[in-house]
């Protein structure tokens, strides 16, 4: 916050290069250039918005199934893999998802 304000006065009022700063404060020309600009006040950041998770419950629910079937299945060789799991939803539920997304 007080470099910010040193930046920013050196630069405004004292007429100063964005190169000459950067050298007396051993600061990067990148962050005395953000600064200087008045875009980027330190210490505060956006709020980061994430997108909903693509795995709804029914999909959850889905996955659920096909492995609770697994377990009742005698034959290992009939069992799901992640790769059978995600082409049954694609097919079945229209799930618009990636593949490693089931994995997880």
């Amino acid at each position: 916050m007080q470099d910010y304000e040193i930046i920013r006065r050196k630069f405004l009022i004292e007429k100063k290069s964005q190169r000459q700063i950067a050298k007396e404060m051993n600061i990067s020309r990148n962050t005395v250039a953000k600064y200087c600009q008045g875009n980027c006040y330190p210490g505060i950041r956006a709020d980061y918005q994430r997108n909903a998770s693509i795995m709804t419950p029914d999909i959850i629910q889905f996955i659920q199934k096909c492995l609770h079937d697994d377990e009742l299945e005698p034959n290992k060789k009939q069992h799901h893999t992640a790769k059978r799991i995600f082409d049954r939803l694609v097919d079945e539920i229209g799930f618009c998802g990636a593949q490693s997304t089931v994995r997880g």
